[in-house]
């Protein structure tokens, strides 16, 4: 099946039930376990929930269904479809209920919050089943929304599963189990747990939260240490690796083929290191003006400070093949570089160089670190333990 099975519209304060979709006795047997759950979520968006309060919009999977949510108002307004029904149709049936709703409240001027019995609005539930009427039918549906706007929108709205936002209490009265370690770990899963990793680097620093001269400060930083970063690396390439000490030098050096023989890891790592230091300068850019990051763009900027940790990692363990400091041996086709290099002994890259990495490091994986805490303690369930 392919369809929307369930609309609730409650009050966020209180859970307070306002009006819901009444479904046959057919469908309510198949629905009965998941509108259970329902009430879950909304308490879940109380400001007296015990948890961090979930996100305004979000999808919630439940095994073969998903519940789509958004709030507005102090109204949330939540809809159960099959797992296979669209989400931008979803999303775009809950934003003309929301419309259609609140026109309704207009009309009749009765405030949200002087209701006190349950269901209180139910002569909308008509309205409902009109807009859901429409949207039954996909291919030949015609939304009163812009589904290029909302397809962008979408794309940041967070995907959860049920046994990972409810707690055990729920999931009991629902005849729902969580999953065993060992059955709950999936490759799709571990998948999606990076994924979600990558979107912490694009929510930490593409959408932090602060005044406009402390994201332009961060952001300062940021392009500082990625063009210090790229002029680094592609300097080392050329000085470090063809004992360039001048233009000729470098051509012979290339065409005999005298020259240090980089290991197949560093020839890799600083390549790519070098192309990909200006996607964080793209992103220092869209941070600077405080829109959305493209979900690539901070995977590749994870992708470009995991490159630059094991870099890192590299020049702390391995051996420089310079000679020692004061050794005459070979000076003549060392770069100056190359003999600054020496000072340090055991490092691949001279100390400063290491040090700057190591800040760029910190800061990349305290943003990280902190954005997965705060995420871990968002979406705990209540009642369990550390």
């Amino acid at each position: 099946m392919n369809m929307i099975r369930f609309t609730l519209i409650a009050r966020t304060g209180d859970g307070l039930p306002l009006v819901a979709t009444m479904e046959s006795q057919k469908e309510e047997d198949v629905i009965a376990r998941h509108k259970k759950l329902s009430k879950g979520i909304i308490a879940t968006l109380s400001p007296e929930y015990r948890g961090v309060a979930m996100p305004a919009e979000c999808t919630v999977t439940a095994d073969e269904f998903s519940f789509h949510y958004m709030t507005s108002s102090g109204v949330v307004f939540l809809v159960l479809c099959d797992k296979s029904y669209p989400r931008l149709l979803a999303f775009s049936y809950l934003n003309e209920v929301t419309r259609g709703f609140f026109d309704e409240l207009k009309a009749t001027s009765t405030p949200i919050h002087s209701v006190h019995r349950p269901y209180s609005f139910i002569r909308f539930e008509p309205s409902l089943q009109s807009i859901k009427k429409r949207y039954i039918n996909t291919r030949q549906l015609r939304t009163q929304e812009d589904l290029v706007d909302l397809s962008a929108r979408i794309q940041s709205v967070d995907i959860l599963d049920v046994r990972d936002v409810l707690s055990d209490d729920y999931l009991i009265a629902a005849s729902m189990k969580r999953k065993p370690f060992a059955q709950s770990v999936s490759v799709k899963e571990l998948t999606q747990a990076a994924y979600n990793v990558a979107n912490v680097l694009k929510t930490e620093i593409g959408e932090a939260k602060g005044t406009p001269e402390s994201q332009q400060r961060r952001s300062a930083l940021l392009v500082w240490l990625s063009l210090i970063i790229c002029v680094v690396d592609s300097l080392y390439l050329v000085f470090y690796w063809t004992r360039w000490e001048a233009p000729n030098n470098m051509i012979r050096d290339i065409s005999t083929g005298r020259r240090s023989d980089p290991n197949a890891f560093e020839t890799l790592s600083f390549l790519l290191l070098g192309l990909m230091t200006p996607i964080i300068l793209v992103q220092a850019y869209h941070f600077n003006l405080q829109s959305h990051l493209p979900d690539r763009l901070a995977n590749l900027s994870l992708a470009h400070w995991s490159l630059t940790v094991l870099q890192t990692i590299w020049a702390l363990v391995c051996r420089n093949n310079v000679p020692p400091p004061g050794s005459t041996a070979n000076r003549v086709y060392q770069s100056g570089l190359q003999r600054a290099a020496a000072w340090f002994g055991k490092w691949c890259m001279p100390l400063p160089i290491v040090l700057v990495k190591v800040v760029y490091i910190v800061l990349i994986g305290f943003a990280v670190g902190m954005g997965a805490r705060r995420r871990w303690k968002r979406f705990k369930p209540s009642g369990l333990k550390d």
